[in-house]
């Protein structure tokens, strides 16, 4: 990537941020766990290292559409499976908040709040 600074806006950033807040609160959790948010999310100035490991027809099954070696499957909307390998060693950064809650003796007898904060990934 030429210039990894226009795929890190804070526009996009904005935008992943919302989707993930939208996929998470989709997730139904255990009661012992609150709504998980992500409060912030930096893309960084660093790109991932994506690295193309085949291109074929999407024919699956439940041996080869495993996710392997941090590889992710992809299909889209013309039968075609895209297998890539995702590295990264940079200055991302996320925090992420939610609640562990105690429902003993009652319910939400004790709730404490969790917050998260992951940077630098190397």
């Amino acid at each position: 990537v030429k210039d990894f600074s226009r795929i890190a806006s804070q526009e996009n950033e904005e935008m992943l941020q919302k989707i993930l807040n939208e996929k998470f609160h989709e997730i139904d959790l255990p009661d012992f766990v609150g709504k998980i948010n992500v409060n912030q999310l930096k893309l960084g100035s660093i790109p991932p290292i994506i690295q193309l490991l085949s291109v074929s027809d999407a024919i699956l099954s439940e041996t080869n559409s495993e996710n392997k070696n941090n590889e992710e499957l992809i299909v889209d909307e013309l039968n075609v499976r895209i297998v890539v390998a995702i590295s990264y060693s940079g200055d991302l950064g996320f925090s992420i908040e939610t609640e562990l809650v105690v429902n003993n003796p009652s319910p939400r007898f004790l709730v404490l709040p969790m917050q998260f904060h992951v940077s630098n990934l190397r």
